[in-house]
């Protein structure tokens, strides 16, 4: 076996090796497009209920944190989360992506619509009239171009909700508001993955 410290080109360092690590240097530039690193938060398979209508929504346990390696990278955003409502009437709300970051930025929301009066601008809205046995499913993908500093930090991408209408009247998260104990209930679970992607 031959063991190398250093991949060095016209006496440019590419990489470096320390005890089976392989780490690129800062100066490698990657082509546009090409994925850096895949980072997938811990998919979410418990429930939750939220029956706050505060315009700044509710954290969720539907998250990813990714520290980027370049700070000239996008973030592409793959989630999906699974909303129920309460059972017993017309009830609904709001679902929306958010962007934080380590010392900076906090619940920047993103992929959301234009502002319209006092609308909840949103990723996804949910709203059911009748028995509300739904599980409503918002996919997201997303190309994020988020500002990274230069010494990039950690960047945490987690869904927000708020309800339309005040407890009782409450949005649940995997699961659909008939949810009797039998085969014909069925628990989900809800996600977010992460790919920087160079510019």
């Amino acid at each position: 076996n031959i063991y190398m410290a250093y991949i060095n080109l016209n006496g440019v360092a590419l990489a470096t090796e320390s005890s089976g690590t392989v780490t690129l240097d800062d100066g490698v530039l990657f082509p546009a497009g090409h994925v850096i690193q895949v980072v997938m938060g811990t998919p979410f398979t418990g429930t939750e209920a939220t029956g706050s209508i505060s315009t700044s929504g509710v954290d969720t346990s539907v998250f990813a944190t990714i520290t980027p390696l370049k700070s000239t990278s996008n973030i592409l955003v793959f989630g999906s989360i699974s909303v129920g409502v309460t059972s017993g009437g017309a009830y609904g709300g709001s679902v929306w992506m958010s962007r934080s970051q380590t010392g900076g930025e906090t619940d920047t929301r993103i992929i959301v619509g234009d502002g319209a009066g006092s609308r909840t601008r949103g990723t996804g809205g949910i709203y059911s009239d009748t028995n509300n046995y739904q599980i409503f499913i918002i996919p997201t993908l997303y190309l994020d171009s988020p500002t990274i500093p230069a010494s990039p930090v950690a960047i945490t991408y987690r869904y927000k909700m708020k309800s339309g209408w005040a407890s009782p009247n409450t949005l649940l998260i995997n699961y659909g508001g008939a949810d009797s104990d039998g085969h014909h209930s069925t628990r989900v679970s809800s996600y977010i993955t992460l790919m920087e992607v160079a510019r």
